[in-house]
């Protein structure tokens, strides 16, 4: 799972020493209760740390997550590092899903043609797309169809307010 970070450089006017050879720190953290274990601060994955980026994708996170995150500039030399920065607000990574392809292959493992264009529901009924409250009385929805392939992490935002909704 990931989530795309951005962020802006700028001057520290009033500053006491100069910083060679610069390189932007991203870290992240879950917060505790969350499905990552990792509750202390660490190096973020990803192109996260180019001087000239203005945006990056942190990887290698867990679903359905939430993540606080905070930047600060490096130095060669320590006491030219910057304060950290903190993200205003924190990142939620998606929701997991049971597979990562829609092949027409269930939960269960079961090969199951046909159903690409389903919502398959946590019970393991399959749902036309177009009946978006289908999987209300099936356990809600686990997989979205291929046309809309993203689930969305708010739990109510689709269906009559009672499931997750599905993007493109």
């Amino acid at each position: 799972n990931t989530f795309k970070a951005f962020f802006g450089m700028g001057y520290s006017e009033g500053a006491d020493t100069t910083c060679e050879c610069a390189q932007p720190i991203l870290e992240v953290r879950a917060e505790p209760g969350a499905g990552d274990v990792r509750t202390e601060w660490f190096k973020a994955l990803g192109l996260c740390h180019d001087l000239t980026a203005k945006e990056c994708l942190v990887t290698n996170l867990v679903p359905d997550t939430n993540y606080s995150a905070r930047m600060r500039m490096e130095c060669r030399h320590p006491e030219g590092n910057s304060a950290w920065i903190y993200a205003p607000e924190n990142a939620i990574t998606y929701p997991g899903c049971e597979f990562s392809t829609h092949t027409g292959i269930a939960f269960d493992g079961v090969y199951d043609a046909g159903h690409e264009e389903d919502f398959q529901c946590y019970d393991g009924t399959y749902c036309p797309a177009w009946n978006e409250t289908c999987c209300g009385t099936h356990g809600g929805r686990m997989r979205c169809p291929q046309s809309a392939p993203v689930m969305c992490h708010n739990t109510n935002d689709c269906a009559g307010s009672t499931d997750r909704c599905c993007m493109p």
